[in-house]
């Protein structure tokens, strides 16, 4: 049986097979975001305002670790505080697949932010390739935020579930801006939202 979670304690995960499940049964309310140590568009929300923003059907478990290896512009490989190792998958964002424009600059920017740091994930849920989904933070920083202001990702609003409606307006705020300024890839006339290109390529 695992180890009770307890207020402000990330949670020791198990893994392979049993992941899913253990995700589903460790997601429970704990500590609040990280403190914000960034007083910028990017901090992370007090307690107080996570608790307003936060769906009542949502429940989140947070995961300490660092990145060992960054794979595209919104997932990579994170080593847990106890040791582990997890996939994640950034929530709320969805940068452009390895062959398209962008790609790596996008992959890159988030190597620069994140890889060998500590962070903290905000776990939402487990996906079908068994990746945990949720919001990272470096030091206060929302990176999935990050992201979208940089032109560097797309609003994912095909799950924006995993949000609450203050993070939806954020994130679509932080695209909007982007947007406006020709910032990544939206320099391009025509930039192709990943999963249109992946449902191409089916």
């Amino acid at each position: 049986m695992p180890p009770a979670l307890t207020p402000g304690t990330p949670p020791a995960l198990p893994f392979a097979r049993a992941l899913p499940l253990a995700i589903a049964l460790l997601f429970v309310f704990v500590a609040g975001p990280p403190a914000a140590h960034a007083r910028d568009a990017f901090r992370s929300p007090s307690v107080s305002e996570a608790a307003a923003d936060a769906p009542s059907a949502r429940k989140v478990a947070w995961i300490d670790g660092v990145v060992e290896h960054v794979y595209d512009g919104d997932s990579f490989r994170l080593r847990t505080s106890d040791g582990r190792e997890l996939g994640v998958r950034i929530a709320g964002i969805d940068a452009p697949e390895r062959t398209q424009p962008f790609a790596n600059v996008s992959r890159n920017a988030l190597r620069d932010a994140i890889d060998e740091r500590e962070l903290r994930v905000e776990a939402i849920k487990v996906d079908a390739y068994g990746r945990v989904v949720g919001r990272v933070f470096v030091s206060g920083r929302d990176i999935g935020l990050e992201q979208l202001d940089r032109g560097l990702a797309w609003h994912f609003t095909r799950y924006d579930a995993d949000l609450s409606p203050v993070e939806r307006e954020r994130y679509a705020q932080a695209q909007s801006r982007a947007q406006a300024r020709r910032a990544g890839l939206w320099r391009q006339n025509d930039p192709q939202a990943p999963w249109l290109f992946r449902q191409q390529r089916r």
